[in-house]
């Protein structure tokens, strides 16, 4: 049978095509369409392999974003994501063909490196994916006070543009997401329509946490209780500028870096396009795909 791999972009008919495999892959997608119907708009750009009849039959999809190297400067990261292959078609090595055209795509395109998150890692393995740690600090509240998180559709339009103004003013570091306004995954319109995500915001500053873990926090002054404090956990990049609030607050530092397998059974893994060197970065539950 012969297969033909294309570029399906972003915001074209072909993209909408890849609808039909990723309903059949994924329950997620399911709810998606069930919710917005089958035309909306990808957050992704979009590679695709297509039968003789030319319906696509797998989809790879990737997601620009930045997040600053601790110098200054930034990393150019493409978020490998939707990877699906229509079940009568599996076992060929189609999406590892996908994955590779993928990652050729973004090193000609000037992209440094291409994260995900999987629990199988065979499909990226065999084409030079490497697993690395959830470069991260984990601590534990020995204190947990009541603290009302609420959802991000539930915050007001002020308490938005406040956690955004707190999120800009905090000082840079290695793996901190450069996150746009509006239609990207990693933009704020995407993190506070997040569902595993829920936020507590005083005057003090702001707190979220992805489940039940503290994902990011930014206290305007020394104390940082009022907004943790109903976190039993927290996974934090080990330069975070505030940890030691925390620390001073009363969390204990009980782990560095996450075991493979860390989040819903996934772990992170991780292709270098470019000699830049993306080794050590932390990803933010905030920000997970």
């Amino acid at each position: 049978m012969a297969i033909k791999f294309v570029f399906a972009g972003e915001k074209t008919e072909l993209q909408n095509a890849s609808i039909n495999v990723l309903e059949e892959c994924f329950e997620e997608w399911r709810m998606f369409t069930a919710k917005y119907g089958r035309k909306f708009s990808f957050q992704e750009i979009s590679f695709a392999a297509l039968n003789e009849e030319d319906e696509v039959i797998a989809h790879v999809g990737l997601m620009p974003f930045e997040v600053s190297d601790g110098n200054g400067g930034v990393i150019a990261m493409a978020g490998v994501a939707s990877v699906a292959t229509g079940i009568a078609y599996r076992k060929r090595g189609i999406a590892s063909q996908l994955c590779s055209n993928a990652a050729a795509w973004a090193k000609e395109n000037g992209f440094d490196c291409l994260p995900l998150y999987t629990a199988f890692n065979r499909v990226y393995e065999s084409c030079s994916w490497q697993n690395v740690p959830a470069c991260g600090v984990i601590l534990e509240n020995k204190n947990v006070v009541p603290c009302q998180f609420k959802k991000g559709s539930e915050l007001t339009a002020e308490e938005r543009e406040f956690i955004i103004d707190c999120y800009n003013k905090m000082p840079d570091f290695k793996g901190k997401v450069k996150r746009p306004l509006e239609w990207a995954f990693h933009s704020w319109e995407r993190v506070f329509r997040d569902i595993f995500l829920t936020w507590n915001v005083t005057s003090g500053g702001y707190a979220v946490k992805f489940e039940d873990t503290l994902a990011e926090f930014f206290a305007l002054d020394g104390n940082a209780a009022d907004l943790c404090g109903g976190a039993a956990t927290a996974f934090l990049s080990p330069d975070c500028p505030q940890l030691e609030k925390l620390l001073d607050g009363g969390w204990c530092r009980i782990a560095e870096n996450m075991p493979p397998e860390c989040w819903h059974g996934e772990n992170v893994m991780l292709r270098n396009v470019s000699q830049k060197n993306c080794d050590g970065l932390f990803f933010s539950l905030t920000d997970k795909f």
